[in-house]
């Protein structure tokens, strides 16, 4: 093992130690950005049933929460972490429901309308696959959610996610023609940003969300609650954090460019094709960039960690100044200051 690949194994060896020490306080920031599920409970005849028991169960980390729907026959679970759960509804004189897959989104609110059926408790009525609305009833901010499939399939550059918001609807240049002081960004419910004059735009984060850390994203693009925009803002990229669960997950990754992977420049072969006897070499590329990310539990049903490490340019690579600007030929009488380097 060469000297700088040692540093970077004990350096992500170190963020794992430190994640670990400090997995309490990383869980309690991740719940800055989350969902919220509004259920609605009536029976057969549309009549609103109160006091009907409800329990929310997270798939990864098997967390419940417990709660009975108010007089209105509502109830609203806040502060969710994002990801998949299974709701429960029983009451005496119903049958028992069970949704084995909610749908909690960043930034978003999960709309559920139950049904109980006449019948005894201990019978089950059982709804497969997701169940998160196709439109959004609780709330009128305008968005769009980014989930992992997407995140995982699509090319990035530098693997990079702040890309990913010019996909959205209504992107043309800007948001819905919003002026760039009206951009703002959050990471796990914490702005994203120092910058105070916004006059250039500040929708990209100043710690850049990779693909390691980010589990998914949120462009809400008009009509955000106060608590969304942070009342700074009228257009918000909510990025949220992968997160431990019951199950180790974890990847590693290399982000290998060279020039002999790549043809030559048409700038290049043109000029060769005009002199062939001094023909120009294929511009030099040389990038290694390489990371991992791991996540599980600590004590099963409980505590979690989840840390990722990433090694940016290593030193002695080509810079782009080198490998984008075509090199020109030497002339005796104006020699150019990429040929004296």
């Amino acid at each position: 093992m060469s000297h700088k690949y040692a540093v970077g194994f004990f350096a992500f060896a170190a963020m794992i130690c430190q994640s670990l020490l400090l997995s309490p306080t990383l869980l309690l920031a991740q719940r800055g950005s989350e969902g919220t599920i509004t259920i609605t409970v009536r029976d057969q005849s549309g009549s609103i049933v109160p006091e009907a028991h409800l329990e929310l169960r997270d798939l990864a980390t098997n967390d419940a929460r417990v709660a009975e729907t108010q007089a209105g026959g509502i109830y609203t679970f806040v502060n969710l972490a994002l990801g998949r759960y299974k709701l429960t509804v029983t009451k005496g004189g119903f049958e028992t429901q069970i949704y084995d897959e909610v749908l909690v989104q960043a930034a978003q609110t999960t709309d559920l309308a139950v049904t109980l059926k006449v019948g005894a408790l201990n019978e089950t009525v059982e709804v497969n696959g997701g169940t998160a609305p196709l439109i959004e009833t609780t709330t009128n901010a305008i968005g769009t959610t980014v989930d992992l499939k997407e995140i995982e399939d699509l090319p990035l550059s530098d693997r990079s996610l702040t890309p990913l918001a010019n996909i959205v609807p209504g992107y043309t240049g800007t948001w819905d023609g919003l002026p760039s002081i009206a951009q703002g960004n959050n990471i796990d419910g914490v702005i994203g940003s120092t910058s105070r004059m916004k006059f250039g735009g500040n929708a990209g984060p100043q710690v850049e969300p990779r693909l390691e850390n980010i589990e998914e994203m949120t462009v809400q693009t008009e009509q955000l609650n106060l608590d969304q925009g942070y009342g700074q803002s009228n257009m918000q990229i909510n990025f949220v954090t992968r997160r431990g669960t019951n199950a180790f997950h974890g990847r590693v990754y290399e982000d290998f460019q060279n020039a002999a992977l790549n043809a030559n420049s048409w700038y290049n072969d043109a000029v060769t094709a005009l002199d062939p006897a001094k023909p120009l070499k294929k511009n030099p590329l040389i990038l290694n960039e390489f990371g991992g990310s791991v996540g599980g539990p600590i004590i099963k049903d409980k505590l979690f960690f989840f840390g990722t490490f990433a090694m940016g340019k290593r030193p002695g690579s080509i810079t782009a100044t080198n490998y984008v600007l075509p090199r020109r030929r030497k002339t005796e009488s104006s020699p150019t200051a990429a040929e004296n380097r």
